[in-house]
Formats: C-alpha cells, structure tokens, sequence
C-alpha cells in the first residue's frame, strides 16, 4: 500500500467527511506539528493519468481549501509509507508554515493570456500594429515593448481589456479581490 498526497495545509479544524480520494479511497490527515497531509491509500506507486483521477485529486483540494489554506501537491506525489510522508513534512516543515502563513485568507490564481495573431478592434481608433518578430512572437503570446505589445511578466505588467483600457496586474488583483500582491 503506498500514500498518496493531495496538499499540506495547518491543522484541520473540522475531520475529513465523505471526502473520496483516487480509486474512491477514503481521504484522511496525517499530522506533523501543527501542519497536516492530506492523503489516501493507493495500490500502485505510479498514478495513471486520467480525467477521473486528476479531477478527483483537484476535487480533494478544493474539499480541504473551501475550509482553509492549503499548498496542493503535484498530481501523483505518491509516498512508500506513512513514516516517508512525516519525514517529508519535517524535511520541509519551516518553508510549508511560511507558505501557509503567506496565502491565509488568499486564494492563488494563474492567468493564461494567449493570443494567436495581433488584432486592433476598429472601434478604438488606434493606428495598426508594426508586425516583426517582436510583436507577434511565438508560443507565449504578443511579445515586444511597444504599446500594443506590453510586457506581461516583470516589470510594468500591462493587459488591456476589450474596451482598450489599460489595467496593471495590482488592479487586476484589486478587482478581483484576491489580496494584496506579494
């Protein structure tokens, strides 16, 4: 029998109920100081990739982060045995608090922008874009320093919406209400 970990959070204020992990497994909390793993038991040490079993283990964390904060795992981090896992959460337990204590109250977000081609909408009466190399770019999206190209990570972190307007990644955040940026 091997374990296999979902995500880390603080210790459960609430036991896990009818929280079913890959091949319907009960899900349970393995704690070490005041942080906790949640698992379940698996039969084999490499999880084969499916829908059902990624969307079980993201149904799993979102079960425990509607409750609280929690660090998601990798898809498949699968331990020997229970002693391997406590050694883990020891191993890396002042960087998991850290963590933990960072996101409290927040909820961490990816945005993917991707864009085939530059378009210009008529309707904002901008001029067209040059096309080179360093604004259509390839397999990251609109790349340059121009302003129908602006850098999306680092420094000066500019999106536009459909209307034209430009928003910075603080707004963003803002209007979202997910927290202050880090």
């Amino acid at each position: 029998m091997y374990y296999y970990l979902y995500c880390i959070t603080k210790a459960l204020h609430k036991p896990l109920i009818n929280v079913v992990g890959i091949g319907n497994a009960n899900v349970h909390a393995l704690q070490y100081e005041d942080i906790v793993a949640i698992l379940s038991e698996v039969v084999m040490a490499k999880i084969p990739v499916s829908n059902g079993n990624v969307l079980r283990h993201a149904a799993v964390i979102e079960a425990v982060r509607k409750e609280q904060s929690v660090l998601p795992m990798r898809y498949s981090s699968v331990f020997k045995n229970d002693a391997r896992v406590i050694e883990f959460l020891k191993n890396r337990y002042a960087v998991f608090v850290s963590d933990l204590g960072r996101l409290h109250h927040k909820l961490e977000m990816g945005i993917r922008i991707m864009q085939k081609k530059v378009t210009v909408h008529p309707h904002l009466n901008l001029p067209p874009p040059p096309f080179s190399p360093s604004v259509m770019g390839t397999g990251g999206g609109i790349q340059g320093n121009n302003e129908y190209s602006p850098h999306l990570v680092g420094g000066g972190e500019l999106l536009h919406n459909f209307k034209g307007e430009r928003w910075d990644l603080p707004h963003i955040r803002s209007t979202l209400e997910i927290g202050e940026p880090s």
